[in-house]
């Protein structure tokens, strides 16, 4: 990546929705790579299931919501990233920056 979009990336904020195997590895990524800030939605709670893939679970989890569960083990990735919570209680996902704040 070039020097103009490692500046981009830097400063961008990411939303993502869905904190399951996937979306864990994805938040992963997106954090270790550094950007600004990341958002993490995710209704569910964590289920036996989500041990098998999503590797910042433990049995101690198990009923609570998955990011919250998760969400001190990604910021511990990359101090510089701001990580947040959102839980949007039946509103609609954010299409925009403007709908994320």
């Amino acid at each position: 990546m070039g020097i103009d979009a490692v500046a981009k990336q830097a400063s961008s904020t990411i939303f993502l929705s869905g904190c399951g195997p996937l979306g864990v590895e994805i938040a992963k990524n997106i954090v270790l790579s550094g950007v600004k800030k990341i958002t993490l939605h995710d209704e569910l709670n964590a289920s036996y299931k989500d041990l098998s893939g999503q590797f910042f679970l433990s049995e101690e989890d198990i009923g609570k919501n998955r990011v919250k569960a998760s969400i001190e083990k990604i910021e511990q990735l990359n101090y510089y990233v701001k990580v947040e919570a959102s839980s949007l209680n039946g509103k609609k996902i954010p299409l925009n920056e403007e709908e994320l704040t």
